[in-house]
């Protein structure tokens, strides 16, 4: 399995800047593999956080640009290094089954609004509300992260206008996939584009992606959508 590794390391210091899935393939093959020592695995997932660090940087330049975060409130090198931590932090369960910018977005996301929360003091509640309203937040509400629930429910310049259906649509598809088998979700995120959300790959080529036949595909597919549609009525 050595010429994996090898081949990966070509693969990666390539001139395409995201992997093709010829390339996806062999770097599952190689984190899936029981024989394969972790850390030449670990080597491979270097590469692979070398190769993605810009794209993760851009994500937290759209999530400070999505959400008019200003910069003197909350610094950019932090957003930054916020979103390089998800990244890193999503190598610990990656295998390559899916792309890495599908798989990893949502530890970022995370990390995003953690660094977000905490450059609040009183937690996700404004100054207003506890110097003026006089609100005292309980220990749970202190600690509540921003995500994706109060970044919609609470219309704030940080968040969602109420007109934004489409955006607002697609964070609570995020928020449903989080509870959806690993295998459901991840038919769905080759299926679909979450921003915005539009058709990806083929069920053909999805079937052929992940070994399995398109009558499954379809199944899990079909099974997903039922669920997102029962799980939120807002859909």
């Amino acid at each position: 399995m050595l010429k994996y590794i090898l081949l990966l390391t070509y693969i990666c210091y390539g001139l395409s800047y995201y992997l093709t899935p010829v390339q996806l393939k062999y770097i599952h093959k190689i984190l899936s593999h029981p024989d394969i020592e972790e850390s030449k695995k670990n080597k491979v997932k270097k590469i692979l956080v070398s190769k993605y660090s810009w794209w993760a940087i851009r994500q937290a330049q759209n999530f400070q640009k999505h959400y008019k975060i200003n910069p003197s409130y909350v610094k950019c090198s932090e957003m930054n290094q916020a979103a390089l931590y998800g990244l890193v932090r999503s190598m610990k369960n990656y295998n390559g089954s899916v792309s890495v910018t599908s798989f990893s977005r949502f530890h970022i996301k995370d990390e995003l609004y953690r660094c977000f929360t905490n450059s609040h003091g009183f937690g996700r509640f404004k100054h207003y509300h506890v110097m003026v309203k006089k609100h005292k937040p309980t220990k749970d509400e202190k600690v509540e992260a921003y995500g994706y629930n109060h970044m919609y429910i609470e219309k704030t310049k940080f968040g969602y206008e109420s007109s934004d259906k489409d955006r607002t649509n697609e964070e609570i598809i995020v928020e449903i996939l989080e509870k959806m088998p690993p295998f459901d979700k991840r038919v769905f995120l080759l299926r679909y584009h979450l921003y915005p959300l539009k058709k990806k790959y083929s069920v053909k080529k999805i079937a052929l992606l992940m070994g399995r036949s398109t009558t499954t595909i379809r199944t899990s597919l079909d099974k997903t959508m039922n669920y997102i549609k029962n799980q939120n009525n807002r859909l």
